[in-house]
């Protein structure tokens, strides 16, 4: 369980029953990569920690507070399913609606088109404002 983090994501406090230990994000990752089910689990374990780095991130806390949510946990969801949108954020200030998508690709795999095209057509559309590709 992720409870904080340094400025610019460069580390991490992870809590474990025992004790705390300090990690790099890379140590994160590798973590995620090791104990994963399969690339759902994966996908979802990493959707978790950006959502939480959204809200824990000074910069990122400061813009959405409180207001970030996981796709299925969104209220403006409606019945909508997967949509190529991973989390939806709002900004405090505005109300601007972000959409987020969240690509755990392995380090050696460049992000291709077709793998945000969905993302693309649907974040391109009311309510969502902005666009963040993690």
């Amino acid at each position: 369980m992720i409870c904080a983090f340094g400025l610019a994501g460069k580390s991490v406090i992870v809590s474990h029953a025992d004790a705390a230990m300090k990690q790099t994000i890379h140590d994160i990752l590798k973590f995620f990569r090791e104990e994963a089910a399969n690339n759902r689990d994966l996908g979802d374990k990493f959707e978790r920690l950006i959502a939480a780095y959204l809200t824990k991130d000074p910069f990122y806390a400061g813009l959405f507070g409180n207001k970030v949510w996981l796709w299925q946990e969104w209220p403006g969801r409606g019945n909508k399913t997967d949509t190529g949108i991973d989390i939806v954020t709002e900004e405090v200030a505005t109300g601007d609606v972000w959409a987020v998508q969240c690509k755990f690709l392995d380090p050696d795999t460049y992000l291709q088109k077709d793998g945000v095209d969905k993302f693309l057509a649907t974040s391109g559309k009311e309510p969502f404002k902005h666009r963040l590709i993690v």
